[in-house]
């Protein structure tokens, strides 16, 4: 139940597929008229049994509704509303706690709140960080609360008196973000901008373009845990291109270094990562959430890229509407809803069935998409992504499970296991999480969508990074734009294939037995080729085929048989930059390497990894 006039509206209007039109006026506290313009061949007293059993879902108890048939004429206002107040009354909470929290978003500037419930009304109390509460400002806190309180609901906002101190957001059982003039204007532009892109989205508009997600090219994981430990951040840098990071919202101890304790990297290292494009910070939160320093840092350097909060948000919820074809459907055939909202009913009677339960479930997720998609991506932002994802059913089976320990358990990784998957592939990025600690539940999630690039459960990315640090190339002390130009597009993909196969030959996962003998062979490839010296001056046979924009006819002819036998373009000429590009396929400098370790005697990839290794010590 929310019972908000927007929510009403658009609750009648998709289960009673008669009304052509729905007005909803408050005449007095707690009384609420609802007037309808019903189609020509209904009949009103049907009409007003059906809203009244809709009324039973989504009003609120205590409040009067009184239906009656009338004339509407067109409303205006609505285009001085901000966007952020339309989206925002799509999906609304009625508790006193729900109306804070709204309010706190809504109104970036609110530091002190404090609510009083009265017998008809509720008495909102506001202030500023510096205590002050102009007229501008309440009236902000105004029109915010009309755009968010059921209807019904009469309420007065004042500031507080001289010897009020109080303050309901200490201790406010949800989370308050630090309260920061750039910070307040930026989140109030981000809000704005996110529930028009959020309107556009639902009206039909293309969806928006979001530059760091859809203008990088080359591999990409996202990473949804802090990089530290036994997976840092460094052993993703060799094997993708960019590497999403969530930063996270916590602050260290005095004299400790936030990149360093959480992502074993400096933060100058950080930062020059960041400005080469090879890390992209996400913050999750406001950046009032997150220690002032680290927030200073981003605000106030414009090399820096980051994705803001609601970028974040705009990302997943492009993905999760794409994915919901079936709302589109049922928003443009009302009586589909109309007959979901009747088996709902008939469904509730059987309360004490699972299966029905589950049906009951899955058929008001389908309703709540068709009324308040917009407003759920709006309040919940990314983390609604499991109910607007492929995996929607099994995201319901969970929620049903028997309440207990290991139910209540499994149902939290269900759950993250489906968010952290619908949000990597709103991303177009390989998945690494330690979010999820029972980890079939990745496989299980997994199962619900298309398939997937790589995902990285916690023991595999401890594993990946004991064979990044035992093959010796992970992050270096050089420079990042060194490290960059080494581990380049066409070179992570290929030690990503080396690496990946290393990790899941044989076994699945494999054993440890199986990768400590991989790498030795490997390593040892790597000592021998140092021995032989095979590195000429002028031509690098371990695949770097262009020195000085000169390449051997041998190499020519090799080229030319090989992409020829791959059923790749032929090369013609074989010199500079075309030798250059030819290697950088995959498949063919695959083979290259293969030729080069026969004829050196040692597996094609300490061919790889000499290369590698070579270019880093000449750095």
């Amino acid at each position: 139940m929310s019972g908000n006039t927007s929510e009403l509206r658009r609750a009648i209007m998709a289960r009673v597929a008669d009304v052509d039109a729905v007005k909803i006026a408050e005449t007095g506290p707690f009384n609420v008229r609802i007037t309808i313009v019903p189609n020509s061949k209904a009949d009103f007293a049907t009409l007003k049994a059906r809203i009244e059993r809709v009324l039973h879902y989504v009003g609120i108890a205590g409040v009067g509704y009184h239906i009656e048939e009338g004339s509407i004429s067109a409303e205006t206002g609505a285009a001085n509303i901000p966007s952020r107040l339309q989206v925002a009354g799509y999906d609304t909470d009625p508790t006193v706690s729900g109306i804070m929290e709204a309010l706190v978003r809504l109104v970036p500037r609110l530091a002190r709140l404090a609510l009083e419930e009265r017998t008809e009304s509720l008495q909102v109390l506001v202030a500023q960080d510096d205590g002050s509460a102009p007229a501008p400002f309440i009236e902000e806190c105004r029109r915010a609360l009309e755009a968010i309180k059921y209807t019904g609901l009469r309420f007065e906002i004042a500031p507080f008196s001289a010897n009020d101190h109080r303050n309901a957001l200490i201790n406010a059982g949800f989370h308050v973000p630090r309260r920061e003039s750039r910070i307040n204007r930026l989140t109030e532009e981000h809000d704005d901008q996110y529930a028009t892109r959020l309107k556009k989205l639902v009206n039909g508009a293309p969806p928006e373009q979001i530059r760091l997600i859809d203008s990088l090219s080359g591999s990409k994981v996202l990473c949804t845990s802090a990089l530290r430990g036994q997976a840092p951040l460094a052993c993703f840098l060799p094997i993708y291109d960019h590497v999403y990071t969530m930063l996270p919202p916590q602050d260290v101890q005095p004299g400790v270094d936030y990149f360093n304790h959480f992502f074993d990297l400096t933060e100058s290292e950080f930062i020059d990562y960041c400005r080469l494009g090879k890390l992209i910070p996400v913050f999750k939160f406001s950046l009032g959430s997150y220690p002032e320093k680290v927030a200073k840092l981003f605000l106030e350097d414009p090399s820096l890229p980051f994705l803001q909060p609601r970028e974040l948000d705009y990302v997943a919820a492009r993905y999760a509407w794409d994915q919901s074809r079936h709302i589109r459907f049922l928003s443009a055939n009302r009586k589909l809803t109309e007959e979901l909202h009747l088996a709902l009913e008939e469904l509730d009677k059987l309360s004490f069935d699972t299966d029905a339960r589950l049906q009951s479930s899955f058929i008001s997720s389908l309703l709540h998409g068709v009324e308040r998609f917009e407003g759920t991506m709006w309040r919940n932002g990314h983390l609604a992504l499991p109910h607007f994802s492929p995996a929607i059913v099994g995201a319901q089976a969970l929620a049903l499970l028997p309440r207990s320990p290991s139910g209540d358990m499994a149902m939290i990784d269900g759950f993250s296991a489906i968010h952290n998957i619908a949000l990597a592939q709103a991303f177009q990025a390989s998945l690494h999480t330690k979010l999820v600690l029972a980890e079939p539940m990745l496989s299980y999630a997994a199962s619900f969508f298309r398939p997937m690039r790589e995902v990285h459960s916690s023991a595999f990315s401890d594993q990946l990074n004991e064979v990044i640090r035992a093959f010796d190339i992970a992050h270096a002390k050089i420079p990042a734009k060194d490290y960059v130009e080494i581990f380049d597009a066409p070179e992570t993909k290929r030690l990503r294939t080396l690496v990946t196969d290393v990790l899941k030959t044989g076994s699945d996962p494999a054993k440890d037995s199986e990768i400590r003998e991989r790498v030795q062979t490997f390593n040892a490839g790597v000592r021998k080729l140092a021995r032989n010296a095979v590195e000429s001056s002028s031509v690098d046979v371990a695949g770097d085929l262009v020195a000085g924009a000169q390449a051997s006819a041998g190499h020519s002819a090799l080229i030319n048989l090989l992409s020829k036998l791959l059923g790749l373009k032929t090369v013609t000429r074989v010199a500079g930059m075309v030798a250059k590009r030819a290697i950088e396929d995959t498949v063919l400098g695959g083979q290259l390497d293969r030729v080069r370790g026969v004829i050196n005697g040692v597996p094609s990839q300490s061919i790889r990894l000499y290369r590698i290794r070579s270019k880093l010590q000449r750095r």
